[in-house]
């Protein structure tokens, strides 16, 4: 994922994207060369998706959801966001409602 850097009074850090936003961690060694040109991973294991709306979720669409036969995978998107995500059964709504935690989301130099 592709954004930019946006440092937050408490030391943590937010990738700005097109239509979201996502506190993370800063991962990499130098400080951010360019903060309108960053990069993000997010860990899909920790990604939570539900249904239903949350205080800390963000909703995005449903692209599709396959089964790798001990669990689904969800293709979400948002904006210029892709994500996926995984859980214990399908997705039966066309919206899905994520939280990431920061300690998840980590953000690097390009």
């Amino acid at each position: 994922m592709s954004g930019a850097y946006e440092a937050q009074s408490d030391g943590g850090a937010v990738i700005r994207c097109e239509g979201w936003s996502l506190p993370g961690v800063w991962r990499d060694a130098e400080p951010p060369r360019d903060a309108s040109d960053i990069r993000a991973v997010v860990r899909v294991e920790t990604i939570m998706v539900s249904s239903e709306p949350t205080a800390t979720s963000q909703p995005l669409d449903v692209e599709g959801c396959i089964y790798l036969g001990d669990k689904w995978e969800y293709r979400l998107r948002r904006g210029s966001v892709r994500l996926r995500a995984q859980g214990a059964s399908e997705l039966s709504s066309q919206v899905a409602h994520c939280t990431v935690q920061p300690a998840s989301t980590w953000l690097f130099n390009p």
